[in-house]
């Protein structure tokens, strides 16, 4: 999948999730290779760390990934809340425990 696409198919999924609160990372490699991925900072935890969610899709744009990541004294830990097909908007069990 190309980056435009790629890039399109994140706006769609974040702007259906977060409304208007929502950013993409991209990176572009000179060999033409391609990363990219949409996130909404959650704000802080009861504990004070950092969280944001975050949307990737797989090298053929057929599989996405929500994970939860949490940032705490400069170390990540990440949680997969949800896994589906954004092409079929059809969610897995775990999509009941987001939002």
């Amino acid at each position: 999948m190309d980056l435009e696409n790629r890039v399109a198919m994140l706006e769609a999924e974040a702007r259906k999730r977060w409304g208007e609160r929502w950013a993409i990372h991209t990176t572009r490699w000179a060999d033409g290779d391609h990363q990219a991925w949409a996130f909404s900072t959650m704000g802080l935890t009861k504990d004070g760390d950092h969280a944001e969610h975050r949307i990737y899709l797989s090298e053929n744009g057929e599989e996405a990934v929500v994970e939860r990541i949490t940032t705490e004294d400069h170390e990540k830990s990440r949680e997969v809340i949800e896994v589906f097909n954004p092409t079929t908007q059809r969610a897995s069990a775990a999509a009941a425990r987001t939002q």
